[in-house]
């Protein structure tokens, strides 16, 4: 497929959404959770600048946690007015910052662009956490579907350098398997079609490379799951990528990582942060995780 074939691709696919989801967020409901959102470019090696949306409540508690958030859609979209909520709600809920990571898209930007981002991102929010009145030693890992593979990227990579040493990881209903054709995979009624999920996979990353670790997590080493610190693994039920999150919650069980794995079961892909099913239980579920992770860190 040629370059301006692949944009046109990406555009078709960015201009559909969820048949479910809930109106664009309104102005009203952002002010509940009332923050600061400023973008800032943070420096990646090699590749370009990655923006990401520091999210400050009026009153960050010292030492608070530091969260850094990875969106989801597919590597092709980017953040959203949704995104944008979940973070506010995270940053209201504990009193402290949100670093909400808006990556370089596919196909102008495909695999590895978003796994350098992804990391230098974390790196960043560590190495800010102090002057943001945070402490680093409390920094958590968040993924939404394309986000959680991004998150588990970043922990993979600890074994390699162990810099970011996030205190616990959240991933998401992620695309941890880009090696098997989709059309191979469980398919629920309500889940997207096969050859839409082709068509993500495409232009993030050609075929020869889609059993990299690094593009499909699933298929990666046991020496490199050894890194994670603890870990949410959330699934939806009626979703295709369901089986492969939880075989990956598996193979960190086998790894030795404390992991926790939820199945929402009747819930769609993307289904808490596009507001659809049992959204509001998704949100609770994480919000209780993070919870019960910052009182441990804390006795």
């Amino acid at each position: 497929m040629e370059q301006n074939e692949k944009r046109a691709l990406a555009e078709a696919m960015r201009a559909s959404a969820p048949k479910q989801a809930q109106p664009r967020i309104s102005a009203e409901e952002m002010d509940r959770y009332p923050c600061s959102v400023r973008p800032v470019a943070v420096d990646v090696p090699g590749e370009e600048p990655v923006q990401v949306y520091l999210t400050v409540p009026f009153q960050v508690t010292p030492g608070a946690p530091i969260f850094v958030n990875y969106h989801g859609g597919g590597f092709i979209r980017g953040r959203s007015d949704r995104d944008e909520l979940f973070c506010r709600r995270l940053a209201c809920t504990f009193q402290c910052v949100v670093v909400d990571v808006d990556y370089a898209l596919a196909p102008d930007y495909p695999f590895p662009t978003a796994v350098h981002q992804a990391r230098a991102a974390a790196l960043w929010a560590k190495a800010q956490a102090a002057d943001l009145d945070c402490d680093p030693e409390k920094l958590i890992l968040l993924g939404q579907s394309a986000g959680g593979n991004l998150v588990a990227n970043v922990c993979m990579t600890e074994v390699d350098e162990a810099a970011v040493r996030p205190l616990a990881a959240v991933i998401t209903y992620a695309p941890l398997d880009l090696k098997t054709d989709p059309v191979q995979k469980f398919h629920p009624e309500r889940d997207m079609p096969a050859e839409r999920a082709r068509g993500y996979n495409a232009l993030y990353c050609p075929a020869d490379k889609a059993g990299d670790w690094r593009v499909s997590p699933l298929f990666a080493p046991a020496d490199r799951l050894t890194a994670f610190p603890r870990t949410l693994v959330v699934t939806a039920g009626d979703d295709s990528l369901a089986p492969e999150g939880e075989e990956f919650a598996l193979k960190l069980a086998r790894a030795g990582v404390e992991v926790t794995c939820k199945r929402f079961a009747g819930c769609v892909h993307g289904f808490f942060i596009n507001r659809m099913d049992a959204w509001e239980d998704g949100i609770a579920l994480i919000h209780r995780y993070l919870r019960s992770v910052l009182q441990e860190a804390a006795r």
